[in-house]
């Protein structure tokens, strides 16, 4: 199919649609913001939203080649100005000022309001974050998506280090050193005199139900058989040590277990975090990957939204 004509410099002679926007480009990349719109309006019967998608799209161009990084942004924020309402391509979000007046207009366009309509204030809470009010409604906007995150990974590790049991434990013990938490319940239950207090007949009863192995043992040792009169030997000493270490490597076995029975699941949840910490870092990162910034953040409803510039806000209330 021949494309569509848009431009004619004379009668002999046809720009075609993608040679016009280049024609275009090249002017907006040397500043002559009026002459490239005449070439896309009058020429090209560009609407403005058009012509103000290739101005970025030129900027943007000129960014990526990663010279004249000063006169490039020059250039954006004259584009800018006279395209306030557009959409920025992504590639151009790190040239925009995160500002009260730019957090403004994208609030604005974002919320469908006036400027009288919002009261927009930094953060007195958080460093680079700017509160909205929109009546009733409280928003808070960050400088991008990776800002939000960060953002959200530090309020999970606040809460990781305060509240640990208000996480799935299946999760915390992703993060744990399950060898140290077992040891830490082996000690705890090798100071438990329990089999010494236990008479000598209970004491056979309990060694029966924890013996392992043909025959029953106790750790080396085989549990001895009745006597003739059906009686059982007194259990020396060594034997009770026997009984306590199989016992005690039964516990760490089900350490967490162990340690809620003992204590109770909250109170449990508290020691283990204190004596066997995570590693937090890692568990609030893999927290917010798993189920986004907007999770801990959005208290309304859990969700983050991105602005025309890439500014990344969410609802408090």
């Amino acid at each position: 199919m021949k494309p569509r004509v848009l431009y004619r410099r004379n009668p002999d002679e046809v720009v075609e649609t993608a040679e016009l926007v280049a024609i275009a480009k090249d002017m907006v990349k040397e500043g002559k913001l009026d002459a490239a719109k005449d070439v896309l309006v009058d020429e090209g019967k560009m609407g403005d939203a058009q012509v103000g998608a290739v101005f970025f799209q030129a900027v943007a161009e000129e960014l990526a080649t990663g010279k004249r990084r000063g006169e490039t942004r020059k250039l954006f924020n004259k584009v800018r100005k006279r395209y306030r309402d557009l959409e920025l391509p992504r590639s151009l979000w790190s040239l925009v000022t995160f500002n009260e007046a730019n957090v403004e207009r994208d609030m604005m366009i974002a919320l469908g309001c006036d400027a009288d309509d919002l009261a927009v204030l930094k953060s007195r809470h958080q460093d680079g974050m700017y509160e909205v009010s929109f009546g009733r409604q409280e928003y808070y906007v960050v400088k991008n998506e990776e800002a939000a995150e960060q953002l959200a990974i530090s309020y999970v590790e606040d809460d990781l280090k305060d509240e640990p049991e208000s996480f799935h434990q299946d999760f915390i013990a992703r993060f744990r050193d399950a060898e140290k938490l077992q040891q830490l319940v082996i000690d705890i239950a090798m100071e438990d005199d329990y089999v010494f207090e236990l008479d000598d007949g209970d004491f056979w009863k309990v060694a029966m139900q924890h013996a392992r192995g043909y025959g029953g043992h106790l750790g080396d040792l085989v549990i001895p058989e009745e006597d003739e009169d059906g009686e059982m030997p007194a259990p020396t000493r060594e034997y009770r040590e026997a009984l306590r270490q199989v016992m005690a490597s039964e516990a760490g076995e089900r350490a967490e277990d162990y340690l809620e029975d003992a204590l109770g699941a909250e109170e449990a949840h508290r020691y283990i975090a204190q004596h066997v910490p995570i590693d937090i870092e890692a568990a609030a990162k893999a927290a917010v990957a798993e189920d986004g910034a907007g999770h801990f953040l959005a208290t309304y409803d859990g969700n983050t939204w991105e602005t025309i510039s890439g500014f990344t806000y969410w609802r408090v209330n």
